[in-house]
């Protein structure tokens, strides 16, 4: 959790990705994270219009999480086999 109330997943010693991108990537949508956390209000207090944007979409997240941690330029074309690779790489780690 950081100063502003955000909550952080490290996913290497350096590199850290929002919780709700990181669970939205994995498969989860945001009614399944809100009704599983213990705290909802804290999660939605952050949530912004740019993190709803990341987070409305499996496919999103994902491609978040792969711009954030591959340091990709531009903008990828998200394709169902993009996104099949990314969470075969994700899992292999």
């Amino acid at each position: 959790i950081d100063r502003k109330a955000r909550i952080w997943a490290r996913v290497s010693r350096k590199q850290k990705i929002s919780i709700l991108v990181l669970s939205s990537a994995m498969g989860s949508n945001l009614r399944e994270i809100l009704e599983n956390a213990r705290y909802p209000e804290i999660f939605l207090s952050f949530l912004n219009d740019k993190e709803k944007k990341k987070i409305g979409s499996k496919e999103n997240a994902i491609l978040e999480f792969y711009q954030q941690f591959a340091c990709v330029g531009g903008d990828p074309v998200v394709s169902e086999s993009l996104c099949k690779e990314l969470q075969k790489k994700f899992f292999q780690q």
